[in-house]
């Protein structure tokens, strides 16, 4: 009664829904076929057997559809525009990105967003920055492939995207496995520095720490409000065994517009020594940005009585958890701090000089070191920037205290102004080991210093406009300053 001849089927040995119609028989469509639990859709098969990845990213990007609210921090709300040395090739990359709903330009566009850069100091970086676009990493993004493209903790879902998905997660896995063997050495040194393990000073230990290698602000000595600063001094940060972290936390809050560049870090430490009254305090240094600030020790205390206060201050600095603490906030609350990761490698510092061309203080034109606690000031923001790349926008521009003046330093066009009088400068940083590269601004420059050393074209031809003694600096003017780089100039 279906028009199908089963007879030929059954003779032939086929499946008589893949038979033809008999001549005259009312066509009709062969019912599909239900798959069994355990059985794998043909589909998939076919998609699983393709040779080439390719095909199954474009099917994703034609189906993917975002559910759930969608941020400025994720893949589908933005247009990204890639340069620079990827891990991966750039057409993966940039099938998945689409695949998740996100756009794609050649270059920096008045349509772009977002660029991706491992390396700053390229020239679509500076175009990037010049056009005030954001520049993340390529970890930054990666973070977002791996959870359907949208940022950690994000409640948003894909539909459709199961086999970008499995592509993203699948060139993920090198990179998981690597952090996953970066994170057993960092373990292995923390149990060394316990000795037996978990820390027993008197009391409870409900929250399992042990001390790691990291050492305390070197800045705790000086903290006189707390008799223990001097043994505290010579103790360790506390690990906490339950994300085997340290508890040591780099916050910032940073309003250029303002002239206002806040720093507070806060630290869980431990003398390791027996006491009734507990070995673990909770250390606080904050200030503006190049001053010392000031310093709070708590303690001695139990270990989960540190480890709560801890948590408590981060809490009411940031407004997330520490156990959120790389979450993204969907909207940031005034007042509050942003939480960064910092470089605890210990390398060699590079050296800081700032250019001078106007003459001032019976100055040659030439380069001029930076004294050294300005040096280590500008070092630490630098670095923070390195360690933290996915943020450029947030820490490419700081407002750094120097004596009496405070400079805004822009770490992406390598120039600082004195927020005071408006002197713009160029500054430049040689890496260690390093011989200085006494060019003057704008010219080539040999320093592998992985920020722009040389400022970009509008820059340098107001540097021109502004002195001609630049075309006649000599080659090897700059030298040793005694005079703090804070002065009026």
């Amino acid at each position: 009664g279906v028009g199908i001849d089963t007879r030929a089927a059954r003779a032939a040995g086929t499946d008589y829904a893949t038979m033809p119609p008999r001549k005259g028989a009312r066509a009709r469509k062969p019912p599909a076929k239900v798959q069994d639990d355990d059985t794998t859709a043909p589909k998939a098969k076919k998609a699983k057997a393709a040779p080439a990845a390719a095909p199954a990213v474009a099917t994703a990007t034609a189906t993917a559809t975002a559910v759930g609210p969608i941020t400025a921090d994720d893949i589908p709300a933005n247009t990204f525009c890639i340069t620079g040395t990827l891990s991966r090739s750039r057409a993966e990359i940039e099938a998945e990105i689409q695949g998740f709903g996100g756009k794609l330009a050649k270059s920096v566009t008045a349509s772009v967003t977002i660029l991706v850069c491992n390396q700053s100091g390229t020239k679509k970086c500076l175009d990037a920055a010049a056009k005030g676009v954001r520049v993340v990493d390529e970890a930054w993004l990666q973070e977002r492939l791996d959870n359907d493209g949208f940022h950690p903790g994000s409640k948003a879902t894909t539909k459709g995207n199961a086999k970008g998905k499995g592509k993203a997660k699948a060139k993920a896995a090198p990179k998981a496995a690597a952090a996953q063997s970066a994170a057993a050495p960092a373990a292995k040194r923390a149990k060394k520095g316990a000795g037996t393990g978990a820390i027993g000073c008197g009391g409870g230990v409900g929250h399992a720490t042990m001390v790691c290698r990291e050492p305390p602000d070197p800045h705790i000595a000086q903290a006189t409000t707390n008799d223990d600063a001097a043994a505290v001094a010579n103790g360790c940060v506390v690990l906490l065994m339950a994300d085997s972290e340290a508890m040591n936390a780099t916050l910032t809050c940073i309003e250029p517009a303002k002239n206002s560049d806040k720093f507070y870090i806060l630290q869980c430490l431990s003398t390791m020594q027996q006491s009734p009254d507990g070995c673990f305090y909770v250390y606080s240094r904050y200030g503006r940005t190049g001053s010392e600030g000031q310093k709070n020790l708590k303690g001695p205390m139990q270990e989960d009585e540190a480890v709560d206060e801890f948590k408590k201050i981060f809490k009411d600095k940031v407004g997330r958890e520490w156990e959120s603490r790389r979450q993204p906030p969907a909207k940031k609350k005034a007042g509050k701090y942003d939480y960064i990761e910092t470089d605890t490698s210990g390398g060699a510092p590079g050296e800081w000089r700032y250019w001078v061309d106007d003459g001032v203080m019976g100055k040659a034109t030439g380069w001029y070191d930076y004294v050294p606690e300005a040096n280590a000031n500008m070092e630490e923001i630098f670095t923070n920037l390195q360690a933290n790349l996915g943020k450029m926008s947030m820490l490419g521009v700081r407002v750094v205290e120097s004596g009496q003046y405070d400079y805004k330093v822009d770490l992406v066009k390598m120039t600082q102004v004195n927020t005071s009088t408006g002197k713009e400068r160029f500054i430049r940083r040689t890496p260690p080991g390093d011989a200085p590269d006494i060019s003057p601004p704008g010219a080539a420059s040999s320093s592998s210093a992985p920020v722009p050393s040389s400022p970009a074209p509008k820059a340098k031809a107001a540097t021109k406009a502004k002195s001609k003694a630049v075309a006649a600096a000599p080659s090897a003017s700059y030298s040793s300053s005694s005079s703090s780089s804070s002065s009026s100039s």
